[in-house]
């Protein structure tokens, strides 16, 4: 029903009230009811609403905000990833994006729109960062930074093969399902 009366009033819907009293948003109306949708402004659809909801209008709105709200957070992972990849480089996002660098290689050599899409794509996961590096950071400079990782690997390797040696048994030790290398807080 709050999607009969507006969009917006069924995307901020919290609750409702049937002839004064509160019911779940799954009550089924009957006629001659006297409805109050009660909204908020923090108020967001969520995927389990098109269990509930009967009209196919509602269920395509819903749909789109859902849709809007999972692009929006792949942009959000993809910024954060790529800036987490450029950083061993010394580059940064803001630097690049003032340099159009961005814009040129979305156009150039990934056939995107806009750096946002090639953001998303990141988040998504249809995109590594690496491709993105190919184009933005000198071949040296990344073959230099490879052999670094390497070295840094092994080292890291031979501390965890270490440290696996130094493990003893400990007295207070506790068996959880047949399972060890649990953390356990008490």
């Amino acid at each position: 029903f709050a999607y009969a009366v507006h969009t917006n009033v069924g995307n901020t819907c919290v609750g409702a009230k049937v002839n004064g009293k509160i019911v779940p948003l799954k009550y089924r109306l009957k006629s001659g009811d006297t409805i109050e949708i009660v909204t908020s402004a923090h108020g967001v659809p969520n995927k389990d609403w098109l269990k509930i909801v009967k009209t196919s209008r509602a269920k395509a709105k819903i749909r789109a905000v859902i849709k809007q709200q999972e692009r929006d957070k792949a942009l959000e992972i993809g910024k954060e990833l790529l800036e987490k990849s450029l950083k061993p480089y010394g580059l940064s996002q803001s630097k690049i994006e003032k340099s159009g660098d961005f814009e040129r290689l979305c156009k150039g050599h990934l056939e995107l729109r806009t750096p946002d899409e090639m953001f998303i794509a990141l988040g998504y996961g249809r995109l590594f960062p690496e491709k993105i590096i190919e184009f933005l950071v000198p071949k040296d400079a990344q073959e230099k930074k490879l052999e670094q990782a390497k070295g840094a690997d092994e080292t890291f390797l031979k501390k965890v093969l270490a440290a696996a040696k130094r493990k003893t048994e400990s007295k207070n030790a506790i068996l959880v399902a047949d399972q060890d290398d649990i953390l356990i807080r008490f």
